[in-house]
C-alpha cells in the first residue's frame, strides 16, 4: 500500500511538473460529503457523497484559452458523451472581446444559479430543475476590469434528441464596488414553436461583513409579463472572521399560469423554502470547508410532483475539500 501511495503521488507530481510547462494554470480537483436527516413525508438518514469534480484550466496562446469542468462521480451515457462534462471551452480573448464555444453554462442571470452547485446546500425549485451546461457560442464586450455583456447562441435546455431547439441569451455582468448585478434576458424553445422566456435580476450586495444577494426571475409564457409565474431567491452572509460564516437563504417559487410549458417550475407549484446555519474554514487557505445547516420547507404542490416537498425539514452536515495539483511540490514526496 504504501508503495502505491508513493507512485500515485509520485505520478501527480511528474503530472503537475507537466501542466507548469505546458501553459494549464489550474489543475484541480474537489469533493463534498454529506450527513443529512430529513423530517416529514419521510424520516430518512444517510452519509451521501454528493460532488467529486475535476477542472483543468490553461492557455494555448495568449490570447486563446481553454476550460474543463468534469463531474468523475456522474455517468456517462452512450446516447450523450458530454453527460458527465459541465463545461469544455474554449475562448478567444482580446482587450475588448471574448469570443468562446464548446459546452458552455447556460447564461441565466441571477445569484443562486450562478454559484458552483458544490457551494450550494439548499436551492430553489426552479434551480434543481434547470439544465443549466449546453453546447454553444457567446461573445462577451468587456466594459471594465469586472464588467461585462454576453450574447449567447446555445441549445435550449429543454432540448431533446429527436429536434434541434435553441436558446438565446443576453447577460449582464456588473461591478459597482458594494453592489454587483447578474442579469439576464433569455428567449428558450422548449417544443416547437413554442418558447418561455425570462427576466432574471440579479443583485448583490456587500456592507462591511455582510454579503447579501436577491435573485428576482420572471417567466413569460403567454408574450406579456403577469406575475403569474416567477421566482425569488435570496441570501445573506456574514462573515464573523477567517474560519467562521453565518448563512441565512430562502427561495419562493409559484407558478399559477395555465400554461404548461414551464418545465422548472410546473403549473400549480407554490412552495418555498428557508434555511440556516454556518461555515467553517479550519485550515488558512480555505481549501477544506465544514458546514451545518437546517432547512423546512412550506407551501403546496396541488398534486403537482416537484423536487421540493412541503412540511419537510433537513438536517445537513457536511465537509468539502479542494485542491489544486498544481501546488503539490516535490518536498512532498521525499516523506513517504
Amino acid at each position: 500500500m504504501k508503495r502505491f501511495i508513493s507512485i500515485l503521488i509520485i505520478s501527480i507530481f511528474t503530472l503537475t511538473s507537466f501542466a507548469q510547462e505546458s501553459g494549464i494554470s489550474k489543475l484541480e480537483i474537489e469533493f463534498r460529503s454529506d450527513f443529512s436527516h430529513n423530517f416529514g413525508y419521510s424520516s430518512s438518514t444517510g452519509f451521501d457523497g454528493k460532488y467529486l469534480n475535476f477542472s483543468l484550466d490553461g492557455n494555448i496562446t495568449p490570447n486563446i484559452s481553454y476550460s474543463l469542468k468534469q463531474r468523475l462521480n456522474k455517468s456517462i451515457s452512450q446516447s450523450n458523451l458530454f453527460s458527465a462534462t459541465d463545461w469544455a471551452t474554449i475562448t478567444y480573448t482580446t482587450k475588448k472581446w471574448q469570443l468562446s464555444a464548446g459546452k458552455q453554462v447556460v447564461a441565466i442571470g441571477g445569484y443562486e444559479y450562478d454559484a458552483a452547485p458544490i457551494d450550494l446546500y439548499f436551492a430553489s425549485e426552479f434551480w434543481n430543475n434547470i439544465p443549466c451546461y449546453q453546447f454553444g457560442v457567446s461573445a462577451s464586450y468587456i466594459i471594465g476590469d469586472n464588467d461585462y455583456v454576453m450574447f449567447q447562441l446555445c441549445e435550449s435546455p429543454f432540448s431533446n434528441d429527436n429536434d434541434a431547439r435553441f436558446g438565446y441569451n443576453l447577460l449582464w455582468k456588473g461591478d459597482y464596488d458594494w453592489y454587483q448585478t447578474f442579469s439576464s434576458l433569455n428567449l428558450f424553445q422548449t417544443a416547437p414553436n413554442c418558447y418561455i422566456g425570462y427576466i432574471a435580476i440579479g443583485n448583490l450586495f456587500k456592507f462591511g461583513k455582510f454579503t447579501i444577494s436577491i435573485d428576482i426571475m420572471e417567466r413569460i409564457q403567454n408574450g406579456s409579463i403577469d406575475g403569474e409565474n416567477m421566482s425569488f431567491m435570496g441570501d445573506i452572509k456574514y462573515k464573523v472572521n477567517d474560519k467562521l460564516t453565518l448563512l441565512v437563504n430562502g427561495s419562493h417559487d409559484f407558478n399559477n399560469s395555465e400554461n404548461d410549458n414551464d418545465y422548472c417550475v410546473l403549473k400549480g407549484i407554490n412552495i418555498s423554502r428557508l434555511s440556516g446555519g454556518l461555515e467553517w474554514f479550519p485550515l488558512k487557505n480555505n481549501n477544506v470547508r465544514v458546514h451545518a445547516l437546517f432547512n423546512h420547507n412550506f407551501g403546496d404542490k396541488e398534486g403537482v410532483i416537484g423536487v421540493l416537498t412541503p412540511k419537510t425539514s433537513t438536517i445537513n452536515l457536511g465537509i468539502t475539500w479542494k485542491a489544486n495539483l498544481l501546488n503539490i511540490k516535490k518536498n512532498n514526496i521525499s516523506h513517504i
